[in-house]
């Protein structure tokens, strides 16, 4: 019994037509050709998108994609950039200063196959506060309403309204820690 076993193959490879030549001091005899069939690899399936994140300047943030199929290794990228060592389904980052920047990560399987997420964008802020003005939704008319909220997820709500004055009245101050 006579083998052969092709060089490596490509999909270019599909399709292609091999036959055996057999010779002896009798003569050749030639097979009939058979057709190549060259099987992709099925590549990893995404079936969590990593989910843009927000952090407070020096905090963390941490993406996570969920994926399906057998073998799986993970590779985060930071702007399309691989980084060092991020090679779980979680990555979590190094105290946040770079808001914009865009997490992705590249899963891929034990045949080579790869699937890239989607980007997840990290938004840093030094902590925030705002004012809802005068007409929104619960709020009575010439009354506004201030919002702030620090580094460590405190969110304090005070203000003024028709009725005196929120943060003069206890009983109208909230604060709530996340």
């Amino acid at each position: 019994m006579a083998r052969y076993s092709t060089p490596p193959t490509g999909e270019a490879d599909n399709g292609a037509l091999i036959s055996v030549v057999v010779g002896n001091a009798g003569g050749e005899a030639t097979t009939s050709a058979a057709a190549l069939t060259v099987v992709s690899p099925a590549a990893p399936a995404i079936t969590q998108q990593p989910a843009s994140a927000s952090a407070a300047l020096g905090s963390t943030a941490t993406f996570t994609v969920g994926a399906a199929g057998t073998d799986l290794a993970y590779q985060w990228r930071r702007n399309g950039v691989d980084i060092a060592g991020a090679t779980a389904a979680r990555y979590t980052t190094p105290p946040a200063t770079d808001d914009g920047a865009r997490f992705s990560v590249v899963v891929s399987n034990a045949d080579l196959a790869s699937t890239v997420s989607t980007d997840a964008v990290l938004a840093v802020f030094a902590g925030w506060a705002g004012i809802i003005e005068d007409g929104a939704p619960g709020l009575a008319r010439d009354s506004a309403l201030a919002v702030a909220a620090d580094w460590q997820r405190n969110l304090v709500i005070s203000g003024t309204s028709d009725a005196g004055d929120f943060a003069g009245d206890p009983a109208c101050t909230q604060k709530r820690t996340f």
